[in-house]
């Protein structure tokens, strides 16, 4: 029998569960339609460029277009790797580390490293509008996620002298445990240790944090440390429950594979 003490822990552990649950159907229900919304938008631009790079993948007529068919057909567990949606999530740490890092570390202009700061986190929105268009791969759900942490570490390089180490600490922690929780699960797939259908997908804490470190970022662009520091100070929650959400569902879903 539960005394009092314990019926009221019972009920407050309850109530708790309540809120993240709705928290997170609510969250989901923005976020998607947000992608839905993006996704009628880009749909005919999306619809041309697959056709384009459909055909790239098909044209073998001369050795140069053969190579190029081969690279663009590049396959991992019977899935093509080279989509536009893992293109444009590729796209994002590429350019945070050879266009806006060293904008931020030689002067470049605010404006410019403004806009390519818009332009880099643009890719975000697009590879996730556009996989809705034309279907998720397992590869791109480990990508994505991935590719968001990189960038995030590469941008903020500058900025560590001016952030309490406090709050950047923990935030890094965190982002590197998720890194690494993704890695050493995709490395126990690959040895058969992990079943290939265990879930990978971003969670919603991890969508939520990104959307946060985000408008951080934007302040730091324009040197506002102190505003960026508490962005990220709120996102580090979020990173510590993504991380654990993402260690909680690859256990719950992990059958051995046979």
């Amino acid at each position: 029998m539960y005394n009092c003490e314990q019926l009221f822990h019972v009920n407050l552990r309850g109530q708790r569960m309540h809120m993240i649950a709705t928290f997170e159907a609510w969250s989901t229900g923005i976020y998607r339609s947000l992608n839905e919304g993006l996704g009628t938008l880009i749909a005919p631009l999306a619809h041309t460029v697959e056709r384009k790079l459909e055909y790239w993948k098909t044209k073998r007529d001369t050795r140069h277009s053969a190579r190029i068919a081969r690279a663009l057909g590049v396959m991992v567990a019977g899935e093509e790797v080279v989509t536009m949606p893992n293109i444009l999530s590729a796209l994002r740490p590429i350019l945070m580390l050879f266009v806006v890092l060293p904008l931020r570390l030689f002067g470049g202009p605010t404006w410019l490293v403004a806009l390519m700061f818009a332009v880099t986190i643009a890719t975000d929105k697009l590879d996730g509008a556009w996989a809705l268009i034309h279907g998720h791969t397992r590869f791109g759900e480990v990508l994505d996620p991935i590719c968001d942490k990189l960038a995030l570490m590469i941008f903020v390089i500058p900025d560590l002298i001016h952030l309490p180490v406090w709050i950047t600490c923990p935030l890094l922690f965190f982002e590197a445990a998720l890194f690494t929780i993704v890695i050493l699960a995709v490395y126990a797939i690959q040895l058969g240790i992990l079943s290939y259908e265990v879930k990978l997908t971003a969670n919603i804490f991890g969508k939520v944090k990104f959307t946060i470190e985000v408008v951080a970022m934007s302040f730091l662009v324009f040197h506002g440390y102190t505003l960026a520091a508490v962005l990220f100070g709120i996102a580090t929650p979020f990173a510590c429950m993504s991380a654990v959400r993402k260690a909680t569902d690859i256990i719950r879903s992990a059958p051995k594979a046979h």
